[in-house]
């Protein structure tokens, strides 16, 4: 059973944001789309487990996808995949890494070659590790019944050609093919016999996980440096991506392909959500949108109903509350 399902990561949306509205030749472009690259490899990766984990009967197993948990409300940590069953526990670290791939014990790193250039990255396998010690801590605290918990790297990408240097024994017990999976989760099951969890306590349980869930908060303008002036205002055309667009009687033209929308500012206020946050002021719509009339602005964004913060000028709109 789904508890809590694999979604496109916020991440990617405020990257893909973030891209579109920095100039192309920007210094920090290349390093805006390498790691928007790698984030939507790891989605893809996540997404082609689906597969193999429909294999496992609902009945039985209880499945989260992109767990962030935490302690002490100020470290975290975030599981890829968790499988609860009443007999274990199983955690996945997802990588879908292409190329030849080489696992170094004595400095604890993976290394990937591809078109003659080397790559390096965190070791995996400490990774899931430090998961496993960190949820094992959790169930502590939460006082849960002490049940085994599995930890594996699931390697996603079929073409990934796997070295494991002097054939280290711990890459060799956590590290996995996706085909591998039912075939591991089998052998758990033959191997944890005696019952942890009832049903009951299980959903309990995974209510709890659920509720303590916290979303991850990605600042991309603190996170690259950035002066939030260098962004890009404007509302842009869904149809030829230029802009802005001009507003004329409620309605936005594209001077360009000659589109026209009554609603393309909508797109434009989701993107200001995901790269300056929730709320938003009469005087930062106009700015945004580029537009001068502070009138124009008021319905605009009354017409949305949106939760209102405060009064007269400096009253604010919380554009959280409305899916844009």
């Amino acid at each position: 059973m789904i508890i809590k399902p694999l979604e496109e990561p916020i991440k990617i949306q405020k990257l893909e944001v973030l891209k579109k509205r920095l100039f192309p030749t920007h210094v920090k472009m290349k390093e805006i789309e390498k790691e928007l690259a790698k984030n939507i490899a790891g989605y893809k990766g996540e997404k082609s487990l689906l597969y193999y984990l429909s294999f496992l009967p609902e009945e039985e197993y209880m499945i989260l996808h992109d767990l962030r948990l935490t302690l002490d409300n100020r470290n975290y940590f975030q599981i890829d995949i968790l499988i609860l069953s009443q007999y274990f526990i199983l955690i996945l670290e997802v990588k879908n890494i292409s190329g030849k791939i080489t696992f170094d014990e004595t400095f604890h790193q993976l290394i990937r070659q591809i078109n003659d250039v080397e790559e390096v990255f965190p070791d995996p396998v400490l990774q899931v590790n430090h998961q496993k010690y960190q949820l094992i801590r959790y169930l502590k605290k939460n006082k849960i019944a002490n049940i085994p918990i599995e930890a594996h790297v699931v390697m996603t990408n079929n073409s990934a050609l796997l070295q494991n240097q002097n054939n280290c024994r711990k890459y060799l017990d956590t590290i996995m093919r996706s085909s591998e999976l039912i075939t591991k989760v089998e052998y758990y099951k033959q191997k944890y016999k005696a019952p942890i969890f009832t049903m009951k306590d299980l959903r309990k349980l995974a209510k709890s996980l659920l509720k303590d869930h916290t979303h991850s908060e990605y600042d991309v303008i603190h996170m690259f440096e950035l002066d939030p002036n260098e962004i890009c205002k404007g509302v842009f055309c869904t149809k030829c991506d230029c802009y802005p667009l001009q507003r004329k009687r409620g309605t936005w033209y594209c001077s360009v392909c000659s589109f026209s929308s009554k609603t393309a500012h909508l797109d434009a206020l989701n993107d200001y959500k995901l790269l300056f946050g929730t709320t938003i002021t009469n005087k930062q719509t106009r700015d945004f949108l580029q537009i001068t009339s502070p009138s124009t602005t008021y319905k605009i964004l009354t017409s949305m109903k949106l939760p209102q913060i405060g009064h007269g000028k400096s009253t604010s709109y919380n554009l959280l509350k409305r899916n844009i």
